[in-house]
């Protein structure tokens, strides 16, 4: 008996030592593996084999499709060849991963401006970048935080987020926890798995097709999945670590093992400011925001959200995400979601453009061309920049002094139309808006844009579809113009229309050049008051009332050709002179009528019917016309012409009949009020954009019309 339980006992013992030594070599084994560099052949087990080498390097290899001999490397392992391993290891291997993100590579890796650097001043964006940081720092266990930015083509978008993350999140981005991708140029770049889809191809995976009925399950599997490999892919980037994607197989999961492994890797302590909290910033989302989800409706309203909206839906509260594009409208109104919409980032006003040529670009503009130049640009900054690309000679529109302005301008003017294409189904709509800027016309985003009615037959536009309409705030979104909500005005560059194509259009009224001179490019450079300049740019007013009648008539033609003189001349007449301008209504359906020849006071044509009629001038550069008006009631509905005055000293004699009789409309170009009698002084900045041409503060370019 007593053998017996001593062979039982030895036995045990055997099995229990057999078990901790296998044990203990697991843990050693396992000890050894999590110590191994891929680059550090020092730091590998000695009895490695092929296989375990494989492992290790397969993730880390510089070229993933060639890969190295293993056998031969386990070779070199086992006889010790520590040099000769770790040259060759060093040869087909990726560099080790940085303990911290370089910003401006990452930037410069995962968007499409690769030129400027984040740290690049901006200008006028401050209150915007202020208003972004709050609104992203705010902390909120239970709702998402979604900021948005919608803003037209060419108006600093990038660049925008580049110095966002620079300035308000640059120690977050160190550490691997800000994603910065552009949509575009992910969805135009394959994944370097060829078995694995990039995170934009699955979310247009739940777009809707048209011969797809909707799922009874309404999940948004495939924007949840590409959430989690967006962030998978960005972890495996940041630390050079295999993620597996088990860790990420759902959206919470997928943030935790995010920010559990880049605090591990970049030793990011647990208690954590807001800024430091894991952020992902999208540029160019209007490619998501254009396709409808295939399954996920709005509540309130039934239409379908958009891919983008989904995708801000799929990021777990109290998480944060910004998305930048032409079209990155988020409408949902969630009680588990916080959104901010900081606006469009617009024009640059003359300030802006002169600060940004010194501080942010560093470019040297002629002084003579700068006032010009930022006109014709609207303010945009990408067709400011441009009218600094070098052309033949190695001079630029902006540096090439004014007599070689009108040679690189149609260079300029074609750069920059191409820019900003506009499709023929809208070219009636893109007009409309021409107009709306040139006259500095008040609409509202929600205004359904006005059209042409001739532009309305079948016969005359074979594209014209009535049941196609757009509002001024889906314009912008096309890149047609920028709306600012804040001054209700939209503003479309004029270096993006030009004449000949203008003039392709049948009964197109008015040319881009008649309401803006300086598009005929030898307008610049010629002699300072001569009759020409003066009766070009004083014929530019005339043209903006008649837009600004055109854009009238066109919003009610029900109404027939006569509309409200009140209407036209809005936000140009003094507010005591308002209820006089409100009894009579003009009409101008028979265009502008400018004399033939040179003008002369002698000899000057009468006012014509249904039109704005310039009567010629004096030789001191004086310019009368009149607008054809009626009285809107009363017994006396006599048709007369108003005289409008340019650039004519008034008679101050006291006139008490004034509210009685027709008046006398005085343009003012020096926006300096003053008090008549006979007159009913209007400003001449609040209908035409090219008053500037008329002012003392631009000298260099000619004051070419000054009043009074």
């Amino acid at each position: 008996m007593r053998r017996f339980f001593g062979r039982r006992f030895f036995g045990s013992l055997l099995v229990i030592i057999g078990r901790q030594q296998i044990l203990a070599h697991y843990q050693c084994t396992r000890f050894s593996s999590e110590m191994a560099a891929y680059n550090d052949p020092e730091t590998w087990p000695k009895h490695w084999t092929a296989t375990d080498i494989e492992r290790l390097l397969r993730d880390n290899l510089s070229n993933p499709t060639s890969s190295p001999n293993y056998e031969s490397l386990a070779t070199l392992l086992r006889i010790n060849d520590i040099k000769s391993l770790a040259l060759l290891v060093r040869s087909f291997t990726k560099s080790p991963t940085p303990k911290t993100v370089d910003l401006e590579q990452n930037l410069r890796d995962n968007l499409n401006n690769m030129y400027d650097c984040a740290a690049m001043p901006l200008q006028e964006r401050a209150p915007q970048l202020n208003a972004l940081d709050s609104a992203l720092s705010r902390q909120e266990d239970d709702t998402r935080n979604v900021a948005c930015c919608t803003s037209p083509r060419g108006t600093g978008k990038t660049q925008f987020l580049k110095r966002f993350v620079f300035t308000k999140r640059a120690e977050a981005m160190k550490c691997g926890r800000v994603i910065v991708r552009c949509c575009d140029k992910t969805a135009h770049h394959s994944t370097s798995s060829k078995s694995r889809a990039s995170w934009v191809s699955l979310i247009l995976d739940d777009r809707t097709t048209s011969n797809q009925k909707a799922p009874d399950n309404i999940v948004a599997r495939s924007t949840c999945e590409a959430l989690c490999e967006l962030i998978r892919t960005h972890v495996e980037s940041v630390t050079g670590y295999s993620q597996a994607q088990s860790t990420y197989c759902n959206p919470k999961a997928a943030y935790a093992t995010w920010m559990s492994e880049t605090a591990r890797f970049f030793g990011i302590p647990s208690s954590t400011k807001a800024n430091m909290q894991p952020l992902i910033i999208l540029d160019t989302c209007e490619i998501l925001s254009e396709h409808d989800h295939k399954s996920l409706v709005h509540k309130s309203s039934g239409k379908p959200f958009s891919l983008l909206e989904a995708f801000c839906l799929a990021v777990p509260a109290p998480h944060r995400i910004l998305v930048v594009g032409c079209n990155a409208a988020i409408k949902f109104s969630s009680a588990t979601a916080t959104v901010t919409d900081i606006g469009p980032l617009l024009p640059l006003g003359e300030d802006g453009y002169k600060n940004a040529l010194a501080e942010s670009w560093k470019y040297e503009a002629d002084a003579v061309v700068r006032a010009p130049l930022f006109h014709l640009a609207g303010g945009v900054p990408r067709l400011l920049r441009l009218a600094h690309m070098k052309q033949p000679q190695t001079i630029s529109l902006a540096s090439g002094s004014i007599n070689a302005f009108s040679r690189c301008f149609e260079v300029y003017s074609a750069t920059a139309r191409a820019q900003y294409p506009i499709q023929p189904a809208w070219f009636p709509q893109a007009y409309t808006c021409f107009l709306v800027s040139a006259t500095k016309a008040n609409v509202k985003a929600s205004d359904i844009i006005p059209v042409n009615p001739v532009w309305k037959n079948p016969s005359i536009t074979a594209a014209w579809d009535p049941g196609r309409t757009l509002m001024y705030s889906e314009a912008a979104m096309q890149s047609m113009g920028s709306y600012d909500p804040q001054r209700n005005r939209f503003l479309v560059a004029p270096i993006t229309f030009s004449d000949v194509e203008v003039f392709k259009r049948h009964d197109a009224p008015i040319l881009p050049s008649q309401l803006h001179p300086l598009l005929d490019a030898s307008a610049i450079t010629r002699t300072k008051h001569t009759d020409v300049d003066s009766w070009t740019l004083s014929s530019s007013l005339l043209y903006a009332v008649y837009a600004r009648y055109l854009l009238a008539f066109w919003k009610n033609t029900n109404g027939g050709p006569w509309v409200p003189l009140q209407v036209v001349l809005e936000g140009a007449v003094p507010p005591a002179d308002v209820p006089i301008v409100a009894r009579y209504e003009v009409n101008l359906s028979c265009g502008v009528k400018l004399p033939t020849g040179r003008p002369s006071s002698a000899g000057r044509p009468m006012p014509g019917e249904n039109a704005v009629t310039s009567l010629g001038g004096d030789d001191n550069h004086r310019c009368e016309a009149y607008i054809w008006c009626r009285p809107k009631n009363g017994p006396n509905c006599e048709r007369q012409p108003i005289p409008l005055k340019l650039h004519i000293k008034c008679d101050t004699s006291p006139n008490k009949d004034k509210t009685k009789q027709m008046p006398i409309i005085l343009v003012s170009a020096d926006r300096q009020s003053g008090t008549y009698y006979d007159t009913i002084t209007i400003d001449a900045d609040a209908i035409c954009s090219s008053s500037w041409l008329w002012s003392d503060t631009h000298s260099t370019v000619s004051p070419l019309l000054v009043a009074g």
